[in-house]
């Protein structure tokens, strides 16, 4: 498995999600903030968002441990440092937030990120996202019971 370190709006767009779920905006639902909360996470925007970047640094660090530096790792923007950008809400679609959960998430599953309290936070966050979304599919809706 190859692993990268993610574009920051991959970040900024789940650090956002989790920001309206805050006030539980539309389809990001306020138990979301106890999920991060209960694993002790943060979860203030610019925070989660600094301890997303650094978790995925390190994932890719443990991939890849012969680069010596976190600059040398592989990434489509590279590791500087990680600074917290408000995602437009009107590019947010339910979908999209839950694939860059799923972006995130697989290029954090190196060493021992997988068994970090942030992962298994965004995990069980993502978990709930697409649950959420199946269960509104027509399909689902006309599915037997």
């Amino acid at each position: 498995m190859s692993a990268y370190v993610v574009d920051p709006e991959t970040i900024d767009r789940i650090a956002t999600a989790v920001d309206l779920s805050r006030n539980d905006y539309q389809d990001y639902p306020s138990h979301w903030v106890g999920i991060l909360e209960r694993h002790g996470c943060p979860v203030k925007p610019a925070f989660l968002g600094a301890a997303m970047h650094a978790l995925n640094v390190e994932a890719v660090h443990q991939r890849y441990p012969d680069d010596d530096t976190p600059d040398t790792l592989p990434g489509p923007v590279g590791p500087k440092v990680y600074s917290y950008k408000t995602f437009r809400v009107s590019m947010m679609s339910r979908c999209t937030t839950l694939k860059a959960m799923h972006c995130w998430l697989y290029q954090c599953s190196e060493g021992n990120a997988p068994e970090r309290p942030l992962f298994k936070a965004i995990e069980e966050i993502s978990q709930d996202l697409a649950y959420r979304i199946v269960c509104e599919l027509p399909e689902y809706e006309k599915a037997p019971w």
